[in-house]
């Protein structure tokens, strides 16, 4: 089985997402996933896209600053969820269901 790799990604890399890197691991890994998760700034998604791969990327911010032709394969996701805890089941039920879309 391939191991999956999803970016967290936040304003400025450190404290949200490191949480939503961690949140997403536990989560994905428990419902028996591999995965591999990184975190980011907004200023360095596309070095991390040209460098890890990404299946997913998790922003808790608007995309808006981002070179979208960079996003075209990639699957978005908003990561609010993992911050409030309301729709956090949903959201990686959501995000397993696509990564097993990839095998």
């Amino acid at each position: 089985m391939r191991t999956y790799k999803i970016v967290s990604m936040c304003g400025s890399g450190i404290a949200t997402s490191s949480h939503i890197a961690t949140s997403i691991k536990n989560g994905l890994e428990n419902m028996g996933l591999p995965i591999e998760v990184s975190a980011c700034g907004v200023k360095d998604i596309v070095t991390k896209i040209g460098q890890f791969h990404p299946d997913i990327i998790v922003h808790t911010m608007s995309l808006e600053s981002v070179d979208t032709s960079k996003l075209s394969k990639i699957k978005t996701m908003n990561g609010l969820p993992f911050l409030t805890g309301v729709g956090k089941d949903k959201l990686l039920n959501d995000m397993k269901e696509y990564l097993e879309t990839l095998r």
